[in-house]
This record gives structure tokens, C-alpha cells and sequence, in this order.
């Protein structure tokens, strides 16, 4: 049934929006690098391959996205090329997707093909070669009608790629047709039996209707299905998913000055925070402290850090977490505007860093650290400088 509903959805969404390495100055680019990014690729090239080959890529591979995140596109597009196996492929769609949605369909177009070579690796698992056909599809969604994908590439995807790209699918349904319609197709995916990939990419499936609808002026009027739609997507699950999908619909109902409904989807985090294990709630807790104090509710926001900094020394939470952690709970505070608190949550995960003797878990910590601090845009030499230190001494033991 899922795959009739992409058939279905694709033809009412003019079907998705649609071996060479190209040169990292194809896409435009900031005119500098992050720093604290060129750091994190330093520390992540010393990682070595053949004794920690997952989680050197994948700490390249989170240093080039988030230097694509902020802008540097130069940067990630040299990254990619340390990066090996699936990931490359992936970030090089992403940045073809960047491209092509900045209007520079060619050099897009090169970074496709790249990502297409990478995905015919023979040495690929087919789930691998499926996650990078789901970043060309993603890519693929910003290029013209005309050269939009077909549906039997999407159905070629695995299942769990499929449900990543349905709310790419939802944005050109509803984009083409109208609300009433897309809300049918999709309550018949939620009445099945889901899977949680399925129930997750269903869910932000809703979220794209709903926001379609609030531009419409017609949230009142669909809200009770929305509703029921969500509730029995819930179920399929995990309570720390949940908490993050119902954090981003939250913010879509903030924003369209929808209040009772922004409301009812925190009642319902709220709810389900208390069910998560401590290594899983503490980032969860996080995020759900950023997203309050977004919205204006600064005395719950920090009451939620607040419970949040209590589950620091919880064991389930390992060394190289708890670093992360502090850097992400010194991002809230200062959201929060409290620099003290920020600073001090700051200062505790360089420390934390420091105080790991064995040579991966502290790369991969401060690979975390430094990404944190990137996207926080923290400027200060003395930390930067700290930071580097700690690259200095990486060595064995691995």
C-alpha cells in the first residue's frame, strides 16, 4: 500500500521536483572557512582508517554537512573527497542539492554524477547504495519540472528511504493540488500497520500539509483529522523520536500563530519525556529547551535545562556524550541568553575532552565539540586555540 500511495502521489506532484569529480569552487561558496570546521576536519583526518574506519567517516561526514549548513560550500566540497564509501556519496548530493537550489544547475548536475559513480561501488550494501539515491531524489526535488524523477527510481529505494523522501513527495503534492485531497492520500498510509521509518516519514508528511493548510487559512478546518492522522502515528514511535517530531510540529503551529495547537503538541512531549532513557533524553531535553526558549517561554526553558543538567552524570551517558552534551546544553543557554551558564557548560566540555586518555573517543569528542561550537558561532581564539591543542596530542593509544 505505501508503494501505491508514492504511484499516486507522484503523478498529482508533476512527479518529484526534480563519474566526474567537479571542482569544490563549482558551487558559490562564503568567502572563508568555519574554523572551528577546518579544526574538526583536521582532527577527523586523524582518525585511522583501518583501525576506525566508521567513525572517521562519519565524523568528516558530520564536518562537511555542517559546513554546508553554514554556507561554506568550498569547504565541504574539499571534505568530501577524505570521506569514503557511502557517505561521499550522500554529501556529494547533498551538494549537487545545494547548487541546484541556488541556481547553479550545472555544477549540481556534476555533483550528481559524482554521487552517482559513488553509488554504483560494487563494494556498497544495497542499503548504502539506496541512502545516496535518496539524497540525489532529495537533490533532484530543486531542479525543473522537466527533469523532475520518475517513480520507479523512487520505488527502488529501500523502504526506510522511501519514508525519508514521502514528505519531499507531500511538498509537491500539496504544492499542485489542494489540501482535502492530500490529507486523503495520506490517511491511508497512516492507517496501516507502520514501521517506525515509515510512521516518522509519515508524520513529517503531516506536518507539510498542516503548514499548507495554515498558509490557506485552513487549520481549523482540517485540524480533528491532523489530529487523529498524528495520534495514530505516534504510536508506531519511539518516545525520543516522537518528542523531536512533535518539537517540529510544535514550532510549525509557533509560527503560524497557532497557539492552542503548539500547546497540545507540547502537553504531549511533556508527556513522553519521562519514558526516555537518560543517554537519549539529555539531547532531547536539549533541543526541547531551544525550541521553548524560540518560542518566548524563557522560565520553562530553563527549568527544562535546568532538569536536563541533572542527568549529566548518569552512566548510561558515556565520556565522549557527556562532552557533547555539555557543548549543546552551553548552545541552549546561550540561546537563553545567559552567557555565564553558556560559558561554564563550555568550559566543561573542553574538559571533558581532556580528560579522555585514549585517542577515539577524544577525536571523535572533539570532532562533537568543535561542530557544536561552529554552528553556536562561538569567536573566541582562546577556545579555538585550546581546541587545536587537543589535536596536537592525539596519538596512540587508538
Amino acid at each position: 500500500m505505501f508503494r501505491f500511495f508514492l504511484y499516486t502521489c507522484m503523478p498529482a506532484a508533476a512527479l518529484l521536483a526534480a563519474g566526474c569529480r567537479p571542482p569544490v569552487s563549482a558551487c558559490p561558496s562564503r568567502p572563508s572557512e568555519n574554523p572551528w570546521c577546518s579544526l574538526a576536519h583536521g582532527i577527523a583526518r586523524q582518525i585511522p582508517a583501518d583501525l576506525h574506519d566508521v567513525e572517521r567517516n562519519r565524523a568528516l561526514s558530520d564536518t562537511a554537512i555542517t559546513a554546508l549548513d553554514l554556507g561554506a560550500h568550498k569547504q565541504a566540497a574539499a571534505i568530501a573527497y577524505d570521506i569514503s564509501g557511502w557517505r561521499r556519496g550522500d554529501l556529494l548530493a547533498r551538494l549537487g542539492h545545494r547548487c541546484h537550489a541556488t541556481g547553479r544547475g550545472d555544477a549540481g548536475d556534476r555533483f550528481l554524477k559524482a554521487a552517482e559513480n559513488v553509488a554504483r561501488d560494487t563494494g556498497l550494501d544495497s542499503w548504502q547504495r539506496s541512502r545516496i539515491q535518496l539524497a540525489i531524489e532529495r537533490a533532484r526535488a530543486s531542479r525543473t519540472a522537466t527533469q523532475r524523477s520518475e517513480a520507479a527510481r523512487v520505488t527502488r529505494l529501500d523502504t526506510a528511504d522511501q519514508a525519508a523522501l514521502l514528505p519531499d513527495l507531500m511538498q509537491h503534492t500539496v504544492a499542485t493540488s489542494n489540501v482535502l485531497d492530500t490529507l486523503n492520500r495520506l490517511e491511508t498510509v497512516s492507517r496501516q500497520t507502520l514501521d517506525l521509518d515509515l510512521a516518522a516519514g509519515a508524520f513529517d508528511a503531516y506536518r507539510v500539509v498542516y503548514q499548507k493548510a495554515g498558509e490557506t487559512g485552513q487549520t481549523a478546518l482540517y485540524r480533528d483529522r491532523l489530529n487523529a492522522g498524528l495520534t495514530l502515528l505516534l504510536n508506531s514511535l519511539h518516545p525520543a523520536i516522537a518528542c523531536d517530531k512533535l518539537m517540529e510540529m510544535s514550532e510549525a503551529a509557533w509560527r503560524l500563530g497557532d497557539t492552542p495547537f503548539a500547546e497540545q503538541m507540547r502537553r504531549e512531549i511533556d508527556n513522553r519525556l519521562g519514558q526516555i532513557r537518560a543517554d537519549m533524553r539529555l539531547p532531547v531535553q536539549t533541543r526541547y529547551a531551544r525550541l521553548l526558549a524560540r518560542v518566548g517561554d524563557a522560565r520553562q526553558a530553563r527549568h527544562c535545562l535546568a532538569a536536563a543538567e541533572t542527568l549529566l552524570p548518569d552512566p548510561a551517558i558515556t565520556p565522549a556524550e557527556r562532552a557533547a552534551a555539555h557543548a549543546e546544553l552551553g548552545a541552549a543557554w546561550m540561546e537563553l541568553g545567559d552567557a555565564a551558564a553558556a560559558d561554564g557548560q563550555f568550559a566543561d566540555a573542553i574538559l571533558v575532552v581532556k580528560t579522555l586518555t585514549n585517542s577515539r573517543p577524544r577525536s571523535v569528542a572533539a570532532v562533537r565539540v568543535c561542530l557544536t561550537f561552529a554552528r553556536t558561532g562561538i569567536a573566541e581564539p582562546a577556545r579555538l586555540s585550546e581546541m587545536a591543542d587537543l589535536q596536537n596530542r592525539l596519538g596512540d593509544p587508538w
